[in-house]
């Protein structure tokens, strides 16, 4: 009768972890679980281009960045590890406050390419609103060229 019962807390206290395991909530990026999806609607887009110290306005997007229309509507995804992912980039999650998730990919000495996003949310977590911004920094010879476009999506 010992045995059994020494069987019994045993088996219970292997099925009290994996409960606790399976009770436990999905880990959260700001309040969006990885696999979340929301679409917004472009309702602004900005693309500059910057030679030396000429700038221009509605300078053609550049390869390597997303090419949204005005009134276009893009689907949002939040992947495995936090990133916001569209068609066409993915950007890393960095940090959350009251209303408001920060992402970015930042450029470094291998890459000459930075990508940022904000997504505005109520205080229930339910996306309201977006800004993505795409740059790419290049040499033309000597002088630095930057593509700069951004993106106000609601």
């Amino acid at each position: 009768m010992n045995q059994s019962l020494l069987s019994i807390l045993i088996g219970c206290g292997t099925l009290l972890p994996l409960a606790k395991l399976e009770a436990a909530p999905g880990k959260t990026y700001g309040g969006f679980a990885p696999g979340k999806t929301f679409t917004f609607t472009v309702d602004e887009k900005k693309s500059y281009k910057t030679k030396g110290v000429k700038l221009t306005k509605n300078a053609p997007v550049t390869d390597g960045v997303p090419d949204f229309a005005e009134g276009e509507s893009v689907k949002f995804t939040i992947g495995k590890k936090g990133q916001l992912k569209g068609p066409g980039f993915s950007i890393t999650h960095r940090t959350s406050e009251e209303g408001e998730n920060f992402y970015s990919n930042n450029p470094s000495a291998s890459s000459s390419k930075g990508d940022a996003a904000r997504v505005e949310k109520t205080p229930k977590g339910r996306p309201t609103e977006a800004t993505l911004t795409f740059y790419r920094i290049s040499f033309s010879g000597f002088i630095p060229v930057t593509n700069t476009v951004t993106y106000k999506l609601e």
